[in-house]
């Protein structure tokens, strides 16, 4: 069982951001992502299991939905959950080439394949990271093809960035995504660089982060570095950790207004931004 350190006092990163612990609860499997939507559904994502679940603030498990499959109703190691402000939520599912889109309840609403031979200019294959942009856009990270695609579905536009048209860019084994309200960047395995760009695709700058998880805080970069989090600058200069104990690392975060959501291997810790 994972201990917390939640003393009354909130967690100081500077003078003008704190964290302050609300709960913790089990998760009693095996989760790697979390996703939580702007009305405080929390969606967890296994990907050793192909699953999805919803559950709510005490972490009571409300829906489900996968398994392992390659049918309509299954998953197949998918890499990323993400829940628009439309409240559906949209699945990397990355064994069978495709998003999956479900509802807020997890029920299935259809799925966009990488690999229908009728629409080859939205081909992606095997996606790592999807998630919807401030103008709807969607944004692949697209491992087949070692690029960023991004499209939007109502005006049939489509982008493609990162590949080896992008020089000392190329995406070589892109594995994550992380934007904020200017840029957008991929984690890339290869070089453990993070290359950004910038919302057309233009190369933006690469940076040797000290860590391969970062996300964007009330207007300040946060990585997570094993049991604890790190503020930074810039986002490669890390300016203070986070005074915590935790007993196990930390393996994914969500941001929603007002509180983050951290995950491990088999909690959640629910936190009041200040």
């Amino acid at each position: 069982m994972v201990v917390f350190f939640l003393s009354p006092l909130s967690f100081l990163f500077s003078q003008d951001l704190q964290l302050e612990p609300l709960a913790v609860f089990q998760t009693g499997k095996e989760f790697n992502k979390i996703s939580v939507s702007v009305s405080g559904e929390i969606y967890l994502l296994s990907e050793s299991l192909s699953q999805v679940e919803k559950r709510n603030q005490k972490g009571e498990t409300l829906s489900a939905f996968g398994g392992k499959g390659s049918g309509p109703q299954f998953l197949n190691s998918p890499k990323s959950v993400w829940v628009g402000n439309d409240l559906n939520v949209y699945v990397a599912d990355y064994g069978n080439h495709r998003i999956t889109i479900l509802t807020r309840e997890l029920g299935y609403i259809s799925s966009v394949s990488g690999h229908d031979p009728s629409n080859a200019e939205m081909s992606f294959g095997y996606p790592v990271f999807m998630c919807l942009l401030f103008n709807n856009d969607w944004l692949i990270a697209d491992q087949e093809n070692r690029d960023l695609i991004k499209f939007n579905l109502q005006f049939g536009t489509v982008y493609r960035f990162g590949g080896i048209e992008a020089g000392a860019f190329q995406l070589v084994q892109p594995e994550r995504g992380v934007f904020s309200e200017e840029e957008v960047g991929v984690f890339d395995r290869s070089d453990s660089t993070f290359k950004f760009f910038d919302w057309y695709g233009n190369p933006a700058r690469i940076l040797k982060s000290p860590d391969e998880n970062l996300f964007f805080l009330q207007n300040r970069w946060i990585s997570i570095h094993g049991t604890t989090l790190r503020l930074l600058d810039n986002p490669d200069k890390v300016i203070a950790d986070l005074a915590w104990l935790l007993t196990e690392p930390i393996l994914d975060a969500a941001v929603r207004p007002g509180k983050l959501y951290v995950l491990t291997a088999s909690s959640v810790l629910i936190l009041k931004i200040l």
